[in-house]
C-alpha cells in the first residue's frame, strides 16, 4: 500500500491498522472513518486470494453497492 501516493496520504490523515502493508478494512471494504471503499489487491484481507480476480471484483462490487444503498 505504501507505494500508492493517494493511499499513503489517506493513511496519514486517517490511520488504520495494517498487516504487512495491507489495510484492515471494514466488511464493506471501507477505509474506517471515511467513505472510501477499495477493491482489488487492497481488499485481500477481507476477500482472500480471489480479491484480484473476476470473482473478487464481483464480490467487492456487491459489498460496496450494498453499503452505498444503505447511506
Amino acid at each position: 500500500m505504501s507505494h500508492h501516493p493517494l493511499l499513503r496520504q489517506l493513511q496519514q490523515q486517517r490511520p488504520l491498522a495494517l498487516i504487512e502493508d495491507w489495510p484492515v478494512l471494514t466488511g464493506d471494504l471501507r477505509w474506517p472513518g471515511t467513505r472510501v471503499h477499495v477493491m482489488g489487491g487492497l481488499s485481500a484481507l477481507q476477500l482472500g486470494p480471489a480479491a484480484r480476480n473476476l470473482f473478487g471484483g464481483r464480490e467487492a462490487a456487491h459489498r460496496i453497492c450494498r453499503a452505498a444503498l444503505k447511506s
